[in-house]
């Protein structure tokens, strides 16, 4: 079929659930086939050349064949009716409407081989040459993700509300994948690739928590600017500091602006929530606060859930969104969000707030003013300072202790011991009460984090998953990877080549299963299918007429025949026509022609036919009933039998046929028919039928 020529056409698929018909069914009449095709789609052909598909069969079109995919032939091939919603099959590039985008998937390629009845061979994805799956490719990387984008079908899932609100897109993103029959006499051969499998949707109450948390976090932070604010502990801490040095003789204090800044706080926050994706405590459902994506491994989940060792090695049939693998991905996104794992939301604010505080910088300062005397002004004014990071004012683990700068006193003519010794004195006494005071609204704010973004978080996460991801995980897909349609729970008589085949089908995606049989779209994806005899035909009829005409016409007809008609004139015709009808013919005429004229018409014939019939036909015979017999009856059989079969059939068939069919038809046909017509001919003709006239 010419690409040109390839049409939209629209499809409205009978339902496909996981225990119906499959797609890409096809009848081949040969002993042996196979059939590869990269993708299928219920009701929808799409075997044109280009898309990865080849059928091979040993009596038309053995092989091998194959056909490499090439992603522009199905673009705008056909479009699918889901449900309420007609999608173009293959969805070109992200901002194309379509339930396919392709993207750059690599070497994709199917192959086909029927060489004889016994043997057939196909694979399909990414493969060799030689039709083996290329392994290798993928562990080198560079092979792209096909995705199933299901945006457009969530409203008939969820509702538009909930869509607007909850949940807006989901997508199945699918790795390189492979899958490979073969059938080689009664041996059946299979296996199948996937190197991942993840589902990607995005809620928007999701990609809103990070606001909702930096500013109840913000509001939390309050009690550190009381603390620290007219009134507060430390505030009142710094004016008990300044009345101790202001006490001090010729110095003078006043206290100058508490600085605490809160704000690194909830900007780190914000910044660092929407760094790095929160996860689950296995790693296997990650969340994308920035945008609200939440991404789950589903292969990560089924192999699990399985206990195989990796994607590749499942079971038959094995289900992705089985009711186990939904509650873990439910889990998942509640532990990812409200859990207590070390990258969760709750424990990643409450580190990061904690970290957040404790580095919060606290400068107090006081300005000291000194004089030499009391009549004189004073010879410096200058600030002094307590600054640190609040984690250090409180003692916190690798975080240094607050430092007391004095040098700005250090100035000439000020005394050190009895001036500057007193006020450095006074700061460093004052620095634990201020840690204790922060330390009391630290430990509270903390404590406070949990609560908070739980209460935050919750009502989130339970209409999430009750309204939005719940039912689209139930509701979007069924997905089977290892299909195989003869095996449990299916049961099917063959697989896509009828009766009889056998398929290996790497991915299976049922879409929108539950709208029913005019909702729901079937893709099958990475399928393989060979159907052969379990021994050749040509070696059974052997037994049979079509192997007899070998073996036994050989035998048989040489040997049967020959008791039959037609068989021992090879074998028996120099035995049996002479021994049968040496017997028959001679006993009636063969057995008395073969004993009788063998011993009598044998001696007779050979001394009365070949003396008697020879003297006697030859001259009596040959006078006599040359005379009569040729006048009448028994004279032309005596004198012609007795002249012409004595002289003819007497010397000929005397000699020749007496001779030869005296010798040789004694032993062979011509022995028996020599007796036989030389004898009873040439002795009842000749010697009876030559003297019954004359007697």
């Amino acid at each position: 079929m010419a690409v040109a020529t390839a049409t939209a056409v629209v499809i409205t698929p009978v339902l496909l659930s996981s225990s119906a018909a499959f797609a890409d069914t096809r009848t081949v009449d040969a002993d042996s086939a196979a059939h590869a095709h990269w993708l299928s789609v219920a009701g929808l052909g799409l075997d044109v050349a280009g898309a990865a598909y080849t059928l091979s069969d040993n009596d038309e079109n053995p092989g091998p064949i194959t056909d490499p995919l090439n992603l522009s032939v199905l673009n705008g091939l056909a479009s699918v009716d889901i449900g309420t919603i007609s999608l173009p099959l293959i969805k070109p590039g992200a901002a194309d409407p379509g339930l396919l985008q392709l993207g750059n998937l690599g070497v994709i390629s199917s192959y086909s081989s029927s060489l004889d009845a016994t043997n057939s061979t196909a694979s399909t994805g990414l493969i060799n040459s030689d039709g083996a799956i290329n392994v290798d490719a993928v562990n080198n990387g560079g092979y792209g993700f096909a995705t199933l984008d299901a945006n457009a079908l969530l409203g008939q899932i969820i509702g538009q509300p909930a869509v607007d609100a909850l949940l807006d897109q989901a997508s199945i993103q699918i790795g390189a994948l492979g899958s490979r029959a073969s059938k080689s006499g009664v041996e059946l051969s299979s296996e199948y690739m996937l190197s991942d499998l993840i589902l990607s949707v995005r809620s928007p109450a999701v990609g809103g928590l990070v606001g909702t948390i930096d500013d109840a976090v913000g509001a939390a932070l309050n009690p550190l600017v009381q603390v620290v604010g007219p009134g507060g502990d430390v505030e009142t801490l710094l004016q008990g500091i300044v009345t101790t040095i202001d006490r001090l003789p010729l110095v003078q204090a006043s206290a100058n602006a508490v600085s605490l800044d809160t704000s690194s706080v909830v900007e780190t926050l914000k910044e660092e929530l929407l760094r790095e994706p929160l996860s689950n405590s296995d790693g296997s459902v990650t969340i994308d606060l920035a945008s609200g994506a939440i991404t789950v491994d589903l292969g990560a989940l089924v192999v699990d859930r399985s206990g195989s060792d990796s994607l590749s090695s499942l079971p038959a049939n094995t289900e992705v969104l089985h009711g186990d693998t939904v509650n873990a991905i439910l889990d998942g996104v509640t532990d990812a969000l409200t859990g207590n794992g070390p990258n969760s939301l709750i424990s990643k604010t409450i580190n990061l707030v904690t970290e957040g505080i404790y580095n919060v910088e606290l400068d107090l300062s006081v300005n000291v003013a000194v004089r030499l005397a009391e009549f004189l002004p004073p010879v410096v004014s200058a600030p002094v300072k307590i600054s640190g990071t609040l984690g250090g004012f409180i003692g916190v683990p690798d975080h240094e202790a607050p430092k007391i700068d004095t040098s700005a006193l250090n100035v000439v003519g000020v005394p050190i011991g009895t001036v500057v010794d007193p006020i450095l004195n006074a700061l460093l006494g004052v620095v634990a009460p201020i840690g204790s005071a922060l330390d009391s609204v630290i430990t509270g704010i903390l404590g406070n984090i949990q609560p908070i973004v739980t209460g935050i978080a919750s009502p989130v996460v339970e209409g999430l998953l009750s309204d939005g991801l719940g039912p689209v995980l139930r509701g979007l897909v069924n997905i089977t990877i290892n299909q195989q349609p003869t095996l449990p729970p299916y049961n099917a008589a063959g697989g896509d080549l009828g009766d009889g085949s056998f398929t290996v089908r790497a991915l299976s995606v049922n879409v929108l299963p539950g709208l029913g049989a005019n909702g729901a779209a079937a893709l099958e994806i990475g399928s393989s299918t060979v159907k052969a005899l379990d021994e050749d035909p040509g070696s059974e009829p052997g037994t049979e007429p079509g192997a007899d005409p070998g073996a036994d016409p050989g035998t048989d007809p040489g040997a049967d025949p020959g008791a039959e008609p037609g068989a021992d004139p090879g074998t028996d015709p120099g035995t049996d026509p002479g021994a049968e009808p040496g017997v028959d013919p001679g006993a009636e005429p063969g057995a008395d022609p073969g004993t009788d004229p063998g011993a009598e018409p044998g001696a007779d014939p050979g001394t009365d036919p070949g003396v008697d019939p020879g003297t006697d036909p030859g001259t009596d015979p040959g006078a006599d009933p040359g005379a009569d017999p040729g006048a009448e009856p028994g004279v032309d059989p005596g004198a012609d039998p007795g002249t012409d079969p004595g002289a003819e059939p007497g010397v000929d068939p005397g000699a020749e046929p007496g001779a030869d069919p005296g010798t040789d038809p004694g032993a062979e046909p011509g022995a028996d028919p020599g007796t036989d017509p030389g004898v009873d001919p040439g002795t009842d003709p000749g010697v009876r039928p030559g003297h019954g006239p004359w007697c």
